[in-house]
């Protein structure tokens, strides 16, 4: 099966296409790009051979990219919750061991 649509559909997010078309826009309130700008946009169409194994490549490696973004919020969820593990171990005096026999702070400098 052929995926044309699939490989626009990536071409057009493409950084390099996007930062075209961000050139050709025309800014108003809303931006706009008409149809003129549109066709002179430069589109990469390889062989039709190709297409399949690009789209399915591209997307072998964006599914790599979301599990690495999962797995990276999760660890950064895990590590603010050690965080704040911590910090109220330290303001309750959890943190290290006490000293029992210590009933006042240490002597200030």
């Amino acid at each position: 099966m052929l995926s044309i649509g699939k490989h626009l559909s990536l071409v057009l997010q493409s950084p390099r296409l996007q930062e075209e078309i961000s050139r050709k826009k025309t800014q108003t309130a809303q931006a706009n790009i008409f149809q003129g700008k549109i066709k002179s946009l430069t589109i990469p169409l390889p062989q039709l051979a190709e297409i399949d194994q690009i789209v399915e490549a591209v997307e072998d490696q964006l599914s790599v990219i979301e599990h690495l973004e999962a797995d990276l919020e999760a660890k950064l969820k895990g590590a603010q919750a050690l965080r704040q593990s911590i910090l109220r171990h330290a303001f309750t005096g959890q943190l290290v061991l006490q000293d029992p026999k210590r009933t006042s702070p240490p002597p200030s400098c």
